[in-house]
């Protein structure tokens, strides 16, 4: 209980120390942000993992004891490609201490104000990359969209602090957001429809549904012809599964995806 009140007093402490540190003895851009994506290639509706990582710059690696405490922003550029579930933000690598610690507020499409300290993990960010947070990203339309990060807003604390290694009292501080941002690639839905005897004079068309979609089987004597398309019955046919009787005449099959509400 002890040890653990100590860490509590320490990180509030290291955060007080953030928000009141002037420029004086400050070394600005301590820390370097990048942003990835598990999957930077997705189709509509799909879901990929999008994470922020940060470590201390090379040159400052041999007299620093570790990351204590981050503060940065989320930036969503095109909300209509794109969405983040901030519900499901976590910050696993992080303390995660109610009294020091946040995963911020929606801005629109943005987050703001996602902070939390590393007073936990030895080294945190020195000699490797650690991961200050991790979001869901949910396709929503073909495109691209890019990610970004930057210094926090909303708060008066300071983006990063870095505590010295031999225990000075002035920490150093500032990321160097640069390569902070990431770039999703949306593509668009396809789906590919199967077929299979089913009883006498029948046959079963198949497909895989789309999540978020309707979809509608359609059939056409002429794929020439754009206008002859017409629906089989029953639709939608979100099932993915459809049997058509065989009436003896040529047919081609086809299937369209919409987004569903």
């Amino acid at each position: 209980m002890k040890n653990r009140f100590s860490s509590c007093v320490k990180a509030a402490l290291a955060l007080l120390l953030a928000l009141t540190l002037g420029a004086a003895g400050a070394r600005a851009q301590v820390v370097n942000v990048t942003a990835s994506l598990d999957d930077p290639q997705i189709a509509v509706g799909q879901t990929t993992t999008l994470r922020v990582f940060a470590q201390i710059r090379t040159e400052d690696q041999a007299t620093t004891d570790r990351i204590f405490s981050w503060y940065v922003d989320l930036l969503n550029g095109v909300t209509a490609t794109a969405t983040a579930d901030y519900a499901a933000l976590t910050r696993t690598a992080s303390d995660q201490e109610p009294a020091t610690s946040a995963s911020g507020a929606t801005s629109g499409a943005n987050r703001t104000g996602i902070h939390d300290t590393f007073l936990d993990r030895p080294d945190a960010g020195r000699l490797q990359p650690v991961e200050l947070f991790a979001v869901p990203v949910t396709a929503l339309a073909a495109g691209q969209v890019e990610f970004q990060v930057r210094a926090g807003t909303g708060l008066d604390l300071t983006d990063f602090l870095v505590v010295p290694a031999d225990g000075g009292a002035t920490p150093l501080t500032g990321g160097d957001y640069t390569a902070a941002k990431v770039t999703l690639t949306v593509m668009a839905p396809t789906v590919t429809l199967a077929i299979a005897p089913a009883a006498v004079d029948q046959f079963t068309l198949s497909f895989t549904p789309l999540a978020g979609h309707d979809h509608t089987v359609q059939a056409n004597p002429d794929p020439t012809n754009a206008a002859g398309w017409t629906d089989l019955p029953g639709a939608p046919h979100n099932s993915g599964s459809v049997n058509v009787t065989n009436d003896g005449g040529n047919r081609f099959y086809r299937i369209r995806a919409t987004p569903s509400g």
